[in-house]
């Protein structure tokens, strides 16, 4: 990390005895660590950085230990004087904003460097300033840019340059490739969907702009977790399509659940279920982007009852292909994908899990239609579809494990999407207290910050314990789908998304309640938060069905 602000204050390796390991490029693409406000800008803490620490340069002190350093409040660091200047990477940065210069020259001692001493206690506006000269060990300016990096990195800068809630993401078993993603993914949120655009999504109940973000996403590499190479897919583990999801729900519910239901409940499904040939024909251009995908399950009277679906399949006498009839409600990406995959009844006389049968339907068929189903509470922009199957042709080579298989299918299916589902109401509690925390510090009553009372220190620790637990939970039970994707059990992915979407719903509440009356209005996103929250506890199994499957699993283990 020494490295990092080396090549950050200086255009060339001064310092030869530190080793320049990471080049400008990379450090600008996870940027935000150290919070840069845009990318090629240097950001305004390594100026408070670079003022707050001054070394007290003086004849004699030539050790580390006999140099003190000084740091001053935040309010000195944060002065305008500190900003006067363009925001470039050059050496005369240090001129400037320090009481040193690190000179290019060589003393005639290899292991020391020429600083020349400024002071400049009376150049105000001027920057007329007296050099004197110092010949300074190697190790002790690399002992000052290592203390520097310290102060930078240090909580209290970390919460100048951001007002995000940290994440101690070494507790949850993210490992430093995944935690250099997650840092530009948040980057990438944050440019491509800033909050205006997600105000008037939200208003609107419209994302324009879904296609060219999947597109987005499949350029990136971001499309088709865990999927073979083979299908143009990247080699993402599953744990970093939950990152992807959580930084994604942190930033939009709404879009993370359509990037969602296009990859775990459509790709995720046809790469755990297709054939060789079905796989070649559909997912490459639904990883590109190029395709959209949904999974279409619910409908208008079979809900949390899903073998009681109306929607059939026949097969002709003769033919090789069926014919569908029904419809189909609720619907994420329906009203815009292109490949679908139905669960339809190929026995309709029988509630039976053989009677369903999985199929793959390109929706440019004819008979197909979809409508949009409009104002709904939360989750706007993320398209919900009514979709109606009217004598619908779809070949036979298009089913899923054969016919009567459909059950297993959907049973798989689901265990995968409760399992990368968790990721977003982990994303969405993350928001709330990325909002609600520095406004309880900001907001005064009585004459003190709000987060200074005890009731509301009780309050944000039972919401940061809450995310914690729910953060810790979701990536357990992802190294172990990473390890063995066999081993998700239906009754442990229940567990876990009941789990996480109640304490969601809770945290989402809380955060309104902290923000008060300006949580009541949408000028703040908490209140979208909250909306989308409750969905949580509503897809993919409602909680009370979430409960019935574990409540059968112990019936079945103790007296069966």
């Amino acid at each position: 990390m020494i490295s990092i602000i080396v090549k950050l204050l200086f255009t060339n390796s001064i310092v030869a005895t530190v080793d320049l390991e990471k080049s400008i490029d990379q450090i600008l693409a996870c940027s935000d660590i150290l919070g840069l406000d845009s990318e090629g800008h240097v950001p305004t803490i390594c100026y408070e950085a670079a003022v707050g620490l001054t070394p007290n340069l003086r004849r004699g002190r030539r050790s580390i230990h006999q140099t003190p350093f000084q740091v001053p409040s935040m309010n000195q660091m944060c002065s305008s004087e500190c900003k006067r200047y363009p925001r470039l990477i050059r050496i005369d940065f240090i001129e400037k904003y320090t009481n040193y210069v690190l000179s290019n020259e060589l003393t005639s001692n290899p292991r020391q460097r020429r600083i020349d001493f400024i002071d400049i206690g009376s150049c105000a506006g001027t920057c007329q300033a007296t050099f004197q000269h110092r010949n300074v060990h190697n190790k002790l300016i690399e002992y000052f840019l290592s203390e520097m990096l310290r102060r930078i990195t240090s909580r209290a800068f970390r919460r100048a340059a951001s007002n995000y809630v940290p994440i101690e993401d070494q507790m949850f078993g993210i490992n430093e490739e995944q935690i250099e993603l997650r840092y530009q993914f948040r980057k990438f949120f944050e440019n491509e969907l800033p909050e205006s655009l997600l105000r008037d999504i939200d208003k609107n109940d419209d994302f324009p702009g879904l296609r060219d973000f999947l597109k987005t996403m499949g350029n990136m590499g971001l499309n088709g977790p865990g999927i073979s190479e083979e299908y143009g897919a990247k080699d993402n583990p599953i744990k970093s399509a939950a990152i992807i999801g959580e930084e994604l729900s942190r930033k939009s519910a709404a879009i993370s659940m359509s990037y969602g239901a296009h990859n775990a409940l459509n790709v995720r499904v046809l790469d755990a279920n297709g054939s060789h040939e079905q796989k070649l024909k559909y997912l490459p251009d639904l990883i590109s982007g190029e395709k959209i995908g949904a999974l279409s399950m619910t409908e208008p009277t079979a809900g949390s009852d899903v073998m009681s679906m109306k929607t059939t399949a026949v097969q002709p006498a003769g033919k090789d292909y069926y014919v569908l009839n029904g419809n189909k409600y609720w619907i994420t990406n329906g009203p815009v994908c292109d490949t679908l995959i139905c669960y339809a009844k190929t026995d309709p006389t029988s509630n039976a899990g053989d009677s369903i049968t999985a199929f793959i339907v390109d929706t440019d068929t004819e008979g197909f239609t979809a409508n949009h189903i409009p104002e709904k509470m939360g989750m706007r922009g993320s398209p919900t579809g009514d979709l109606h199957f009217d004598n619908v042709k779809v070949p036979k080579e298009n089913i899923l494990l054969g016919e009567g298989a459909g059950a297993f299918v959907l049973m798989r299916g689901l265990n995968i999407e409760r399992l990368l589902g968790a990721a977003m109401p982990v994303g969405i509690m993350q928001a709330v207290v990325d909002q609600s925390f520095p406004y309880a510090h900001e907001r005064k009553q009585f004459g003190r910050p709000i987060g200074k009372f005890q009731l509301m220190q009780g309050k944000m620790a039972e919401m940061y314990s809450s995310l914690s637990a729910c953060r810790a939970y979701t990536y357990s039970m992802l190294r172990s789908a990473d390890q063995d994707p066999e081993a998700m059990s239906n009754h442990e992915c229940a567990s876990l998304i009941m789990f996480v979407s109640d304490a969601c719903t809770k945290v989402a509440l809380e955060g309104i309640q902290i923000l008060g009356g300006n949580g009541y209005v949408n000028d703040y996103p908490v209140n979208r938060y909250m909306r989308d929250a409750k969905l949580m506890e509503i897809g993919a199994g409602t909680t009370e069905v979430r409960k019935v499957i574990l409540g059968r699993y112990f019936n079945d283990y103790f007296l069966d």
